[in-house]
C-alpha cells in the first residue's frame, strides 16, 4: 500500500478561502446558538425549580379521600361508601357503591368565592347494583334517573381547618337524603 499526500496552497481572497471562512463562520454561529439555547434551558429549569411547578396551595387537596354518604335521618345507616380522588390540573374522579347503586363521576374541581371546594361533574355513570324483582323496567329506569339527577349538579364541600375533612351540603340521591363526608387518607 502506498500513501499519497496532497499539499494545496490556498491564496488569501480566493474563492476556496472565502468558502472555508464562511464554513468556519457558520460553525461558530451554530456553536453560539447551541450555547444560547442551553443557557436559556438551564435558566428556565432553575426558575421553575425556584418557583415550584404548579400551584403549591393545591397540594393539601390532591390525593385520595375516603368517604360515605351520611343520611340525615340518623336512625338509618347509609351503605354508600367510596372515594374522591383529586388530581393536579383541577381534575377529579369520584366513586360510590351501595344502597342499590354504583356511581362513577369525573370532572373538574376548583374553589368558589366562599372558599368551598366545588366539583363540577362532566361524566357520570350510574348503574343498578342490585336487581329488585318486584320493580318493573320503567320503575327501575325512573329510580336510576332520579339518582343520576342527584349527582348531575355541582357539589360543594366545606373544608376543615386542618384540610383533612370535606363535608358536603345536604342533597337527594333518589330516595336517600343526606350529605357526603370525606377524610384525607382514611381507609
Amino acid at each position: 500500500m502506498v500513501g499519497v499526500s496532497l499539499h494545496v496552497r490556498i491564496s488569501p481572497g480566493s474563492a476556496i478561502d472565502e468558502a472555508l471562512n464562511f464554513t468556519h463562520l457558520m460553525k461558530s454561529i451554530t456553536h453560539s446558538l447551541t450555547a444560547v439555547r442551553c443557557a436559556a434551558l438551564c435558566a428556565l429549569l432553575l426558575l421553575s425549580g425556584l418557583l415550584g411547578c404548579g400551584d403549591q396551595s393545591q397540594l393539601p387537596y390532591m390525593g385520595l379521600w375516603s368517604g360515605q354518604f351520611v343520611l340525615e335521618d340518623s336512625e338509618n345507616a347509609s351503605e354508600l361508601k367510596g372515594y374522591l380522588q383529586i388530581y393536579n390540573e383541577h381534575k377529579f374522579q369520584f366513586g360510590m357503591r351501595g344502597q342499590g347503586q354504583s356511581v362513577e363521576l369525573k370532572g373538574q374541581w376548583d374553589f368558589d368565592e366562599q372558599g368551598l371546594l366545588r366539583l363540577r361533574v362532566q361524566t357520570a355513570s350510574v348503574e343498578d347494583a342490585e336487581m329488585n324483582l318486584e320493580e318493573t323496567k320503567p320503575q327501575r329506569d325512573a329510580r336510576l334517573a332520579e339518582i343520576r339527577k342527584g349527582y348531575g349538579h355541582e357539589m360543594r364541600f366545606k373544608v376543615s381547618e386542618d384540610k383533612r375533612q370535606l363535608t358536603g351540603f345536604p342533597q337527594s340521591l333518589g330516595e336517600l337524603y343526606g350529605h357526603f363526608e370525606f377524610e384525607k387518607g382514611a381507609k
